[in-house]
């Protein structure tokens, strides 16, 4: 009887000496990981073993923003209407019945908004003809470059002794001071039309004019040969690294440099592809590449795709309508096309329905580029003198002060730099914050 009673008397011990909270989640790790935006985050909380009966509870300093239970390691949690600029402590702990678990913390600070204040002020090039600019690249504030068709007083005519022929021009570039005209030339012939430019390094440049050049000052080589049997034309290049490039057209046309030689990629269309895109998604550090193709005025003949591993996937098109012109995303955060007006959508963009964005602001006549620093400064520009820049929490339409109808934007810092025509002549705006 002693020695029984001693045995009770220590398993008593040891229960009381275990904590409820140890004896129930000791074998249960839970996590807490923030994507801060500017009036919103983006929560993952996992649990690891997911048990059934727990209940879980996710808050915002003193709001409750989930309970609930859980289906999964992972679970994704949106939280917003929150305040840029904003720092905010969320924690998480398991209960079941009257047991919690041990709190787990993690603190977040949205991103702020920036500034709406541009100072506008625009650039005319022409005097002869029509003359266009379809694409720009800003450098820096001291380097930007524009590619079209410039035609003035004093080109597209022989000379005085008619013994040569005057080209006109297709770049203009900017040296902190000056405009000066250009033309990028192969074999001494002038490159034309230039729809795409895309700067590389130490004066040198990729350029998409049907065929693919590349140009080290304005003395180009050409690269890729189009097919001259086809409609197939280059009109916008992507660089993703020195040995891979990718060039896109009308027809479906894709193709990619690997370094050595190029190849073409099938598209599964031969609608024109407007637009392609790509950045480092920072949580799984692939390279997301996603494209554009519509054909102006033709509502069924659009598509949104990714290029993976040198093949064309098919995305969704729920919710977007018409025709696109451009693309920009943030990997794992927002995703817009812009086309009759813009679209947006989340991380979820392969399941998700894109909505229109900013009805009211943006027009829904033709939208035709997009270009960003974050998501928090982005830029748009289109016909009928649209200009607008979203801050990451509201936009600013500055069509009022500007006339012109634009093709391509760039967005660097505090600059920005929107090519198109205004009448006959080719028109350059420049905004500066």
């Amino acid at each position: 009887m002693k020695t029984q009673f001693v045995i009770l008397n220590l398993l008593f011990i040891i229960m009381w000496s275990c904590s409820p909270t140890e004896s129930v989640f000791k074998d249960e790790e839970i996590t807490l990981e923030v994507d801060a935006e500017v009036i919103e985050n983006w929560i993952t909380l996992r649990a690891e073993p997911v048990k059934p009966g727990f209940t879980y509870v996710l808050m915002r300093d003193t709001v409750t923003v989930f309970e609930g239970t859980l289906d999964k390691a992972d679970t994704l949690i949106h939280d917003e209407t929150l305040e840029p600029a904003t720092t905010y402590t969320y924690s998480v702990f398991a209960k079941k019945g009257k047991v919690k678990s041990k709190t787990v913390m993690a603190i977040a600070t949205t991103m702020d908004t920036t500034s709406h204040d541009f100072t506008w002020q625009t650039f005319e090039f022409g005097g002869r003809s029509s003359s266009i600019l379809n694409d720009v690249a800003i450098i820096n504030e001291n380097d930007i470059w524009a590619v079209g068709e410039i035609h003035t007083q004093d080109t597209d005519k022989w000379n005085e002794d008619s013994t040569a022929w005057i080209p006109g021009y297709n770049a203009i570039h900017w040296d902190g001071s000056d405009w000066e005209l250009k033309r990028f030339k192969v074999n001494n012939s002038l490159i034309q039309p230039i729809r795409g430019i895309l700067p590389s390094s130490n004066n040198e440049f990729w350029i998409a004019a049907g065929s693919i050049y590349h140009s080290v000052g304005q003395s180009a080589s050409l690269l890729y040969q189009r097919n001259i049997n086809t409609s197939e034309l280059v009109q916008k290049l992507l660089k993703v690294s020195d040995d891979n490039i990718y060039g896109v057209g009308t027809s479906g046309l894709i193709v990619q440099y690997n370094g050595a030689n190029w190849k073409k990629i099938e598209s599964g269309t031969d609608i024109d592809i407007r637009d392609i895109y790509g950045a480092q998604n920072p949580k799984t550090g692939e390279y997301e590449i996603l494209g554009v193709a519509s054909n102006v005025n033709k509502d069924t003949q659009i598509k949104f795709f990714q290029i993976k591993d040198n093949k064309v996937i098919d995305l969704s098109l729920d919710g977007l309508t018409y025709f696109f012109d451009g693309i920009w995303f943030k990997p794992n955060s927002k995703y817009y096309i812009v086309g009759t007006g813009i679209f947006k959508n989340n991380r979820f963009f392969k399941t998700q329905s894109w909505e229109t964005y900013a009805p009211g602001v943006v027009s829904s006549y033709h939208t035709r580029a997009i270009a960003a620093n974050d998501i928090n400064d982005i830029i748009a520009v289109g016909a009928y003198n649209e200009v607008v820049h979203f801050n990451g929490k509201t936009w600013k339409n500055y069509k009022n002060n500007i006339f012109a109808a634009y093709y391509e934007v760039d967005f660097k810092n505090n600059i920005v730099a929107a090519v198109g025509f205004n009448d006959r002549n080719a028109q350059l705006l420049i905004g500066r914050r």
